[in-house]
């Protein structure tokens, strides 16, 4: 039976469980669709968590959908979360290194966008998934070192993978969003222990396919 805890909050096998995935459906029709529609994710994802989060929120805490840790609002000004061996940042410092995200990852979207703006060969659609793949691994990894939410941050940094992938032209052929990919954690515990291949060979192939 799912009990309601602000302070541990696990929203699996609430009874509107099924409606995260729902979101998460929508979503990937929408990106399929229109992608451009969630550009603006890459600067603020509070509306994307909120979205596909309210429906499991404690009933008592609703903020904590669509709300970062550290925020002086009820249990998130102290919420602190460990995932696996790894400790997230301290709330008190969430904000700071949110920001400090997505300044970092607007520079990266222009040196990106420079590159794709000289691709008119193979050659240099390579370079540019290259590139592009390198971006999505930093990202990912980063988003999931801070854990910005009491809950649900590897939706948000899966979503953030898709909308880099789509606004470059590289559809993906097996990224997911609402569930997390086998192995896919102890790729990023890879990852920060400094070896960086595996999770952006495991990104290149979830373009491109085995």
């Amino acid at each position: 039976m799912w009990v309601e805890n602000c302070l541990n909050w696990e929203y699996k096998g609430h009874p509107k469980v099924s409606k995260v995935a729902a979101e998460c459906e929508a979503i990937l029709i929408e990106l399929a669709q229109s992608p451009h529609l969630h550009y603006s994710s890459l600067g603020d994802t509070h509306s994307a968590h909120k979205r596909i989060f309210s429906s499991v929120a404690p009933v008592a805490c609703p903020y904590l959908a669509g709300n970062y840790r550290g925020l002086v609002l009820g249990c998130l000004a102290g919420y602190s979360v460990k995932v696996g061996p790894h400790y997230g940042e301290p709330p008190n410092s969430v904000h700071t290194k949110m920001d400090d995200f997505h300044r970092e990852l607007n520079v990266a979207l222009g040196a990106a966008d420079a590159v794709a703006a000289k691709v008119s060969n193979k050659d240099e659609k390579l370079r540019l998934l290259t590139h592009v793949v390198n971006l999505c691994a930093t990202t990912l990894e980063r988003f999931l070192t801070i854990h910005p939410y009491a809950n649900g941050n590897g939706h948000i940094a899966r979503l953030l993978v898709w909308i880099l992938l789509l606004r470059y032209k590289f559809p993906p052929v097996s990224w997911t969003l609402d569930q997390s990919p086998p192995g896919y954690g102890d790729l990023i515990q890879q990852y920060r222990a400094g070896d960086q291949k595996p999770l952006k060979v495991f990104i290149y192939k979830s373009i491109i396919g085995d």
